[in-house]
């Protein structure tokens, strides 16, 4: 079930969009060591000069993602961790630099009191892992800087997209396996629940390859694999058409190109997916808490850009604060995005046939945990104060914000244009009895507007204080 797709792109060209050839190809070295081999044609889709809003029904209809070239047979034996290492490795950059070039190229510029977690009307999936995999600093923009940051928002993509993988590719027990092997793969861990972990991992790594029968991929991978890549569009959809309006006149990627790039990481995780499903050692994906310590195991990730800054606010803070001293030793390297998850392989020594490996088990780090730090309070006090508001009370508190504002806006602005046009009246008119009266109304009513604007400086200036974390003077 090799698939390559080399001559597809010229038959599939259309008037809106055609193929170009692929620049960016991959080393040989990594062809030759994994068998995977991306197409030689990328969609280059028609794009208006200024930004318009995509859409998944207009901008995917009538396309055909090209298929990454899947050629290495499955190994008889088992991988080396080095193998692995180097899998999880590709796969995390291809992620990453993904996530750069399309969402990490223009820092977001709102007017005061918007929120970009509001405007961009994220779905609340997005919301949600972004939650798992991200926390404020109170002292650098609070939650806003997350996603206004370039670099923030390029780590958090990076994140989301991890996420995505983990809970739908690589937690399946065989990707892209038909309806009857998936059940009958449940019904096997089920009815061998009670058994050694690693002994079910072996009976089930058989079990997968008598499934495959010497094919490459299962029965329904590029199905699965089509159907998820349109998921995750859908997911970051908001957020690109959020940073297209940000700057209209750049020259923004179409809607396919997103798409067919997602495609082929998906396709790399699904076949990585199933290299697992064969080993007969376990895999144990884990994702640090936000707000969590610094670890020696987890790369640093974005150090000058970050961290630094933190560092250098968390400072400055202190001193401004008269402490210096006492707080110098209070703060600490603490998660503030986290990109990448830690992945580590089990592997038996010693026949598991009986109870479990007879002589213990190997851990062997494959995939280093990949996070951006910020500089926080170590103590329970500082904790508290920089886990509030979470997301999902900055979202409604700024949603909330940007209620009241387009209210007063709307308000605001037609009755401002009334009292101008009846004050110049009055003055060109000053005999005019009627005018006079309404003018004499008119200057009552700038005070009331003067007072409505005042209390919406209020009601900014405290929701500010909810977006950036709490009242300045902190814990």
């Amino acid at each position: 079930m090799a698939a390559t797709n080399e001559d597809q792109g010229p038959h599939q060209e259309a008037s809106k969009y055609f193929w170009e050839a692929r620049t960016d190809h991959q080393s040989s070295d990594w062809v030759a060591q994994f068998g995977i081999k991306l197409s030689h044609w990328v969609p280059n889709p028609l794009t208006d000069v200024y930004f318009t809003p995509r859409t998944l029904h207009h901008d995917l209809a009538g396309y055909t993602p090209t298929r990454i070239e899947i050629a290495l047979p499955h190994a008889e034996w088992e991988r080396k961790d080095s193998w692995f290492e180097e899998t999880f490795r590709h796969l995390y950059w291809a992620t990453y630099t993904f996530s750069v070039r399309r969402f990490g190229q223009h820092n977001f510029r709102l007017p005061m009191g918007r929120s970009p977690w509001a405007d961009a009307e994220l779905s609340p999936q997005f919301l949600s892992f972004a939650s798992q995999l991200s926390r404020q600093d109170p002292l650098v923009g609070g939650w806003d800087h997350v996603l206004k940051d370039k670099t923030h928002r390029a780590c958090l993509v990076t994140g989301i997209i991890s996420k995505v993988l983990v809970e739908n590719v690589f937690n399946e027990l065989l990707w892209g396996a038909t309806d009857q092997q998936t059940w009958f793969l449940r019904a096997h861990d089920e009815a061998t629940l009670s058994d050694d972990g690693f002994k079910r991992t072996k009976r089930r790594a058989q079990i997968v390859r008598d499934m495959l029968g010497g094919d490459l991929l299962s029965p329904n991978f590029w199905p699965r694999v089509d159907a998820l890549a349109y998921q995750v569009t859908s997911l970051l959809l908001p957020l690109i058409n959020f940073q297209g309006q940000q700057t209209p006149t750049e020259k923004w990627p179409g809607l396919m190109v997103i798409y067919q790039e997602l495609h082929d990481i998906i396709a790399e995780a699904a076949y990585f997916s199933i290299c697992i499903r064969l080993s007969h050692t376990i895999f144990h994906i884990e994702y640090p808490e936000p707000g969590d310590k610094w670890e020696l195991d987890y790369s640093h990730l974005e150090p000058e850009h970050i961290y630094q800054k933190s560092k250098s606010k968390g400072q400055k803070y202190d001193m401004r604060q008269g402490n210096d001293d006492s707080r110098r030793y209070q703060r600490i390297a603490k998660v503030k995005v986290i990109a990448w998850p830690q992945i580590k392989r089990h592997e038996p020594l010693g026949s598991v046939e009986h109870y479990g490996a007879e002589n213990g088990q190997r851990v062997a780090l494959v995939s280093r945990c990949e996070v951006a730090y910020y500089y926080g309070m170590s103590d329970d006090q500082g904790e508290m104060w920089e886990r509030k508001p979470t997301l999902t009370e900055h979202v409604l508190s700024s949603k909330k914000t940007t209620h009241r504002i387009d209210q007063a806006r709307s308000f605001l602005i037609p009755t401002l244009g009334l009292l101008a046009v009846i004050s110049l009246s009055a003055l060109i008119s000053p005999n005019n009895v009627l005018l006079r009266g309404f003018y004499n109304i008119s200057y009552g009513v700038w005070w009331a507007i003067a007072a409505v604007i005042g209390g919406l400086l209020q009601i900014i200036g405290g929701s500010l204080r909810t977006i950036f974390g709490g009242p300045i003077a902190g814990p």
